[in-house]
């Protein structure tokens, strides 16, 4: 169980990327620590891996059924690992 700060910590940032999405015009300084925040955390992208890139033979729609089961099954996947992994501890 995470302790009170770092709960209230991720509560904050929750709540900040759910009003940030929210389509205002909002004034500079919220616009410039959105683009901020949004630099640090796009270092991950550069390690994000598309399932249809996998395989260069697929059509559109082939490609299109790869995401979509890419988006299911890595979640499943992370899961279980981490449960895996918690387990073995």
């Amino acid at each position: 169980m995470l302790r009170p700060c770092p709960q209230a910590l991720i509560l904050h940032i929750q709540y900040f990327i759910i009003i940030a999405r929210i389509n205002v015009d909002y004034p500079s300084a919220i616009v410039s620590c959105m683009a901020f925040f949004s630099s640090l955390s796009w270092a991950g992208s550069l390690f994000a891996a598309s399932p249809a890139c996998l395989r260069s033979d697929l059509d559109s729609a082939q490609q299109a059924w790869a995401e979509v089961l890419g988006s299911l099954l890595v979640p499943c996947l992370v899961v279980l690992v981490s449960l895996g992994l918690w387990a073995v501890r």
